[in-house]
């Protein structure tokens, strides 16, 4: 019986899991953060005030390691020898050794006083569904009925929140709005604009900041697992930092998906802006649409944002329509992701938003 277990754990733990990038370290294993120290010191003087907040909504720009903030300071709290308020040592920053028996036991995924929500592979269809479900968020409130096993707290990570569906946010409502002793709930989020009031008003709120290309080139490199093929040339470090706005995960999609081809497509489409290119146009939209294409589009909203955010933020051109364009764009891939809305259309949208006053702009063919 104990081998079947063990055969069924490593089973498990070879899985695919929706918090990690293909080619990477995952976020649990990674000691490295760069560019969030006011991120670290909120939460550090939280930790040590006379009480710490139950629930926290992790907020910011994709892949720019929410996720690995989350698992740092997890570490940190369930390697506590005090609880908040208590006198404790004053350490400058959420960094734990990786020895550590906190580091070593969520490294493993072994640590009783974890639970990660997130979206599950689908064995059947061999891909992860599309939300977190109810079932998995009643697990989580099972174990925060609990008392913590080894630790002064029990942690849970959402991961993200953006995932959870109406029924498993109202499931998770009842627990934030009945904290358990020492049950800490950390949410992370893309998309905070998104998630109900109710959750809002029942977190506090911490935002981390978009990365300087400095840090943005050393957490890029930092979260590639060395055994993997992904490589890059450090060359092109500030040419992936403005495309993702700072995002060393969007980047690793970038790198890994057609993101150099996407590029080129999108250039030669804005190329002679305002006249676009509407026949490349149509032939990407259509492409985006192929069954395994999702990578490439999101890589070209990522690429169009891009250069919309530069035209808003340097010119040239009129400031005041470029920041509607960018407002507009940004609600419009917000609720297509969200809503799965039809990407062709999509796409399409946001090109007839781009011209400026009476230009051409693009000229439908019939």
């Amino acid at each position: 019986m104990a081998r079947q277990s063990t055969k069924k754990q490593f089973a498990e733990e070879a899985l695919p899991e929706s918090d990690q990038r293909p080619g990477t370290i995952h976020p649990r294993l990674n000691q490295n953060l760069f560019g969030q120290n006011d991120a670290e010191q909120e939460i550090l003087k939280a930790i040590s005030g006379p009480r710490m907040p139950h629930a926290w909504i992790i907020q910011g720009p994709s892949g720019i390691g929410k996720s690995t903030f989350a698992y740092r300071v997890a570490k940190f709290m369930l390697g506590m020898e005090s609880e908040p308020g208590v006198a404790a040592p004053n350490p400058a920053t959420l960094e734990v050794d990786p020895e550590a028996p906190s580091s070593r036991l969520i490294g493993s995924r072994g640590h009783p006083d974890l639970f990660v929500l997130r979206r599950e592979w689908d064995r059947k269809n061999k891909r992860f569904f599309q939300n977190i479900s109810v079932d998995n968020v009643r697990k989580a409130i099972a174990h925060f009925d609990m008392t913590a096993a080894i630790s002064k707290f029990r942690i849970g990570i959402v991961d993200s929140a953006d995932d959870l569906n109406r029924n498993s946010v109202n499931a998770l409502l009842k627990t934030l709005e009945e904290p358990t002793d020492n049950g800490i709930f950390f949410l992370l989020s893309s998309a905070p604009g998104r998630l109900p009031a109710t959750i809002h008003s029942r977190c506090r709120h911490l935002t981390l900041t978009t990365l300087n290309e400095k840090d943005f080139g050393s957490a890029l490199k930092a979260c590639i697992d060395p055994n993997s093929k992904l490589s890059f040339d450090e060359s092109d470090i500030p040419l992936f930092h403005k495309l993702t706005q700072g995002s060393p995960g969007r980047t690793i999609d970038f790198i890994q998906g057609s993101g150099i081809k996407v590029h080129q497509e999108v250039s030669a489409i804005l190329h002679r802006y305002p006249r676009l290119d509407i026949g490349r146009a149509h032939a990407l939209a259509r492409s985006v649409e192929n069954v395994g294409a999702e990578a490439e589009y999101r890589l070209t909203l990522d690429i169009l944002k891009a250069w919309i955010h530069e035209r808003a933020r340097s010119g040239p051109g009129n400031a005041d329509h470029w920041l509607h364009v960018w407002g507009r764009v940004n609600d419009l891939t917000g609720e297509a992701l969200a809503l799965n809305l039809n990407k062709r259309r999509t796409l399409m949208q946001i090109f007839n938003l781009l011209p400026e006053g009476p230009g051409p702009g693009i000229v439908l063919r019939r």
